[in-house]
């Protein structure tokens, strides 16, 4: 009896932590921000479409970091911003 019943609770243990994976699965839109390191301060100084040839022909403003760009129905709520 109490082998089954904790067969059960391990079973429901691992549904509850796949559910969270799923929760925190964060997808991208494949779109990227250039952001550039300004003293203390970041400053996004433009955002780069891959699909676009259009970016292949000019010059890219100088940056620091590309940062990929999420989908914002994929982003868990948090208060970092």
């Amino acid at each position: 009896m109490a082998r089954s019943k904790l067969l059960v609770t391990k079973g429901k243990l691992a549904q509850m932590i796949d559910d969270i994976e799923e929760a925190c699965r964060v997808e991208y839109t494949g779109w990227f921000a250039m952001l550039k390191r300004d003293g203390e301060r970041w400053q996004c100084v433009g955002c780069l479409n891959p699909d676009d040839d259009e970016w292949q022909d000019q010059d890219l403003p100088e940056f620091t970091i590309l940062m990929p760009i999420p989908e914002p129905s994929t982003v868990p709520e948090f208060d970092g911003f």
